[in-house]
């Protein structure tokens, strides 16, 4: 699928969480799922850490869809966000890795 074809198909889930339509978020994990978990592996390192990232990344795109700014495409900020939680998860990771140590 091309990039402006992807775009357009999660401009449409957007819209549809937006109305609180639950088979937006189903057609929106449809769509990205995949790349969210693999962004979120390559950040993180550890599957169990992507896969929460992946979820809470879900999670934050259903109360926060109607604030995405149109600066980027709906993908690019989803994809961001992805990359934000990651990196927030893998930064609990390495303190609380620090936190075990003598």
């Amino acid at each position: 699928m091309n990039g402006d074809l992807l775009d357009r198909r999660v401009v449409a889930a957007l819209g549809a969480i937006n109305a609180g339509r639950h088979a937006g978020m189903a057609d929106l994990f449809d769509l990205l799922g995949g790349s969210v978990y693999e962004l979120s592996q390559a950040v993180t390192g550890e599957a169990e850490l992507a896969e929460d990232a992946t979820v809470e990344t879900f999670t934050r795109i259903w109360t926060l869809a109607r604030h995405r700014s149109p600066e980027s495409t709906a993908t690019r900020w989803i994809l961001d966000l992805a990359c934000d939680v990651a990196c927030v998860r893998r930064a609990g990771r390495d303190i609380s890795a620090t936190n075990h140590h003598p």
